[in-house]
């Protein structure tokens, strides 16, 4: 495969991710931990992550705009996210940063062939609040992309859509789900696209939260590529064989791909779930889910650090 270039789409839109923000902490292994494992690790890094961050990470390396509604503590890793996501060109102005609170982290277990467990630390700034979410930070957008399945904060959004008169996204993890299929129809109910992958999909179908749901879906097929879905319309696109050195944020990496190029022209979505494939294929090519791939002209942040061995907080 050739290595991809970018340039701004026509019309590329003005997407609002709104979800975690994070830090991961990403150790190389040799195999991923079992019950009473005690493993060595080959590599210790630590970069920016989260789902809704790396979102808006790809679109703005797309050429769309992206604002990014969340939450970081008034810490030191806060401050940095806050620095690396500026540098990048994403509006931060609906982060808010909260004192007495820790900056939600995960730790990231790597096996060799990409592969990963990630344990998430405790934090109460995954979910951002609805108070953090109004017509200000909103205004002017094509689209919002959730990456958090909490009642609340959908309900909220999905009313300041039909307000405003943009559509909705929202990714959906099987740890996520709501353990009432109810719950989780009423959430599906408002939203115009579904991001989710095979694993999730196959626990949503069990509980039939699907049966009803009008919009449209995209399953994700990890190396098969990916499966578009609406009424009157099914689409494949095959994946990519590259070399894979970690999957964290892959999918946040397509969906993010998909979304810029989709909402510019969804009569091919076709061409929106191939440019997806390639995208997230690139992102397995680096560690961290925001360094697989550059842009021509842009510079890493110099958040993405290397720490010792031992260094986790």
């Amino acid at each position: 495969m050739t290595p991809p270039s970018f340039s701004r789409p026509a019309g590329a839109p003005v997407i609002a991710c709104i979800g975690d923000i994070d830090i991961d902490w990403l150790m190389q292994v040799d195999r991923l931990p079992s019950q009473d494992d005690k493993l060595p690790a080959r590599s210790l890094v630590r970069r920016p992550g989260g789902m809704a961050a790396n979102v808006a990470f790809t679109v703005r390396r797309l050429g769309g705009e992206s604002r990014l509604i969340g939450r970081v503590g008034a810490d030191e890793e806060g401050r940095e996210l806050l620095l690396h996501l500026r540098n990048e060109g994403i509006d931060v102005g609906g982060v808010v940063v909260v004192d007495g609170e820790r900056t939600f982290q995960c730790l990231v277990f790597i096996g060799p062939a990409g592969d990963r467990a990630l344990v998430r630390l405790p934090s109460k700034l995954v979910v951002p609040n609805v108070h953090d979410i109004d017509d200000a930070n909103l205004a002017g957008c094509d689209h919002a992309h959730l990456t958090c399945t909490d009642a609340e904060v959908a309900a909220h959004v999905v009313a300041l859509s039909r307000r405003l008169g943009f559509s909705i996204s929202i990714d959906i993890e099987e740890t996520d789900l709501p353990r009432d299929p109810d719950d989780l129809r009423s959430l599906l109910a408002g939203v115009d696209l579904v991001f989710l992958n095979q694993r999730t999909r196959r626990a949503v179908e069990r509980n039939g939260a699907l049966r009803d749901f009008g919009g449209a879906l995209v399953t994700t097929l990890g190396a098969d590529g990916a499966r578009f879905e609406a009424p009157g319309i099914a689409v494949d696109s095959s994946g990519h064989r590259v070399d894979v050195r970690d999957t964290t944020g892959a999918g946040d990496a397509f969906a993010g791909a998909f979304l810029t190029s989709w909402l510019v022209d969804k009569a091919d979505p076709e061409s929106s779930l191939a440019t997806a494939n390639r995208i997230a294929a690139y992102s397995t090519c680096g560690i961290g889910a925001q360094t697989g791939f550059r842009v021509e002209g842009v510079s890493q942040s110099a958040t993405c650090a290397s720490v010792p061995p031992g260094a986790l907080p």
